[in-house]
């Protein structure tokens, strides 16, 4: 008898554990999901070509986290405008990355609305939004693969515009005849930390995005890798609007 209660009392145990899970699973199904098409104007802002300046403009914008939180960002009004490098700073917790969620919609306005080009972006896709803006995170992000897959995922742009990002952003590895067939492990494992933000940067290049976030992106590196990543930046972004956190 007391075998049979200590295995009870085992897989009771085992069982709540298991619908930990089951809770979870059931939690995310009432998660609300997100705007993903609202309005659509996508047609007509592609013949446009848009954006095709890069001027940011907040208006009177407020957001909040949930609906029980408060304000995170108040009445935020500014402008930015075309091809300026703006710095956001301020201590942990003063709302620097929720600045950025919201131009990505991730976060959706309470109050206010936020202009790209003159056009309020609450009435585009998501998706063809964040096409046109580019990230670049303190975390690098990279795949298995070899360098072109890295450079181009989507595989929209041909092997000569990515070799002349290559060359541009000075990255060279003598071991290989064809830098685009390098092989590249998960996460970059066989890459410095440069090299890896490099890449990412090369991406941004590719996508000719007029507007680039960079969330710390120089954080992880050495003074030395800092100013040749620097260096490239003040060449590739010139006539592009830079936010950096």
């Amino acid at each position: 008898l007391q075998n049979d209660l200590g295995w009870l009392f085992i897989n009771c145990s085992y069982m709540e554990n298991l619908m930990v899970s089951m809770e979870r699973c059931i939690r995310y199904t009432k998660i609300k999901g997100e705007n993903f098409l609202k309005k659509i104007m996508n047609e007509d802002l592609i013949e446009k070509k848009w954006p095709n300046e890069g001027k940011i403009e907040f208006i009177n914008y407020s957001v909040r986290y949930r609906p029980d939180t408060e304000k995170v960002l108040k009445n935020i009004n500014l402008k930015i405008e075309p091809g300026e490098k703006i710095g956001i700073v301020g201590r942990t917790g003063s709302g620097k990355s929720t600045f950025c969620l919201c131009l990505f919609r991730i976060l959706e306005g309470l109050e206010g609305k936020i202009l790209i080009d003159d056009v309020d972006i609450s009435q585009i896709g998501l998706t063809f939004l964040r096409k046109k803006i580019t990230l670049i995170l303190q975390e690098t992000c990279l795949f298995a693969g070899n360098f072109k897959y890295n450079l181009d995922p989507l595989n929209e742009y041909t092997e000569e515009e990515i070799l002349e990002v290559i060359q541009k952003l000075g990255l060279e590895f003598n071991d290989e005849d064809n830098i685009l067939e390098k092989k590249i492990e998960e996460n970059g494992r066989n890459l410095s930390l440069g090299e890896r933000q490099l890449i990412c940067i090369g991406r941004a290049f590719l996508k000719k995005s007029k507007i680039i976030i960079m969330d710390e992106a120089t954080a992880n590196v050495d003074i030395k890798t800092e100013e040749k990543i620097q260096k490239v930046l003040n060449e590739l972004l010139l006539n592009r609007t830079v936010i950096t956190i």
